[in-house]
This record gives structure tokens, C-alpha cells and sequence, in this order.
């Protein structure tokens, strides 16, 4: 299996975001694609947009941005999803490879993300180099 993993371009962010509803919604989230393909458009940078290919078809998604921190820059991971057929195929290792890659040619220090400690998704990336930063996401609901 080859896995071709290139930017991606704003055509194929409907793909994107039909991977993005799957992934997530398979772990309990209610995303529906009207308002995923929103969330994409919205932050879109053909640049740090990156999509996973195996014969041509997207099997996996990652948006990501630059992150100015006091001193330097940082790549933030927003959004990576790996379709639920495709899991456990060693995609999303490939993929995150080619991101440290990315941001090292780039010159930024350090990858971070936002994960939930009770899904899987969160002992993925701990096994794959990434550290528990022990910061939290709060929020206020605002109904």
C-alpha cells in the first residue's frame, strides 16, 4: 500500500471534511458536513493543509497553522483525521512522520495538539513522540 500524503487544494476540501465527520463522529462527536467543510474554509492555508492518498482517493485529512509563541513559532495540529476503515494501517504514523518533517524544514521547534485523554486518538499520539503538557481546555458555555 502507498500512501501519498501532499497538500491539499481547496477542491478537494469537501473530501476533508467528509473524512473529518467520519473520523469523528465514529468516537461519539456530532459533526455534521455542512458545518465541517465551514470549519475549513474558514482557517484554509493551502500551505498547511494536508491530505492522505491511496490510489487517489483522501483517506485521511490534517489542517494545521502556525502557532506564534513569545519567541518563536510552533505548528499547531487543528484538525487530524484518519478515516475508520483506514485505522490501524499505520497512516496516521506516516502521516504525522511527514509533518515532523514539514515543521522541521520549516524551522518551528515544536508540534502540539489538542487531544481527549478518553479516546484512543490520545495513546496515538503519546506512543508517537507527542507529551502530556498537562494544560487543559476549559471552556463557559454561553446558553
Amino acid at each position: 500500500m502507498n500512501i501519498w500524503i501532499r497538500n491539499i487544494k481547496s477542491d478537494e476540501l469537501k473530501d476533508a471534511a467528509e473524512i473529518f465527520v467520519e473520523s469523528f463522529n465514529s468516537v461519539g462527536e456530532m459533526w455534521n458536513l455542512e458545518t465541517a467543510l465551514k470549519r475549513l474554509e474558514a482557517s484554509f492555508d493551502p500551505e498547511y493543509y494536508f491530505g492522505a492518498f491511496i490510489d487517489g482517493i483522501m483517506v485521511a485529512m490534517l489542517a494545521a497553522k502556525l502557532d506564534y509563541v513569545t519567541d518563536h513559532k510552533e505548528l499547531y495540529i487543528d484538525i487530524f483525521a484518519v478515516s475508520p476503515t483506514q485505522q490501524g494501517k499505520h497512516i496516521g504514523k506516516s502521516f504525522l512522520d511527514k509533518i515532523e518533517t514539514f515543521a522541521k524544514e520549516k524551522g518551528l521547534s515544536t508540534i502540539w495538539l489538542q487531544a481527549n485523554t478518553e479516546l484512543p486518538s490520545y495513546d496515538f499520539y503519546i506512543k508517537n513522540g507527542f507529551n502530556d503538557s498537562h494544560w487543559v481546555a476549559i471552556y463557559k458555555n454561553l446558553k
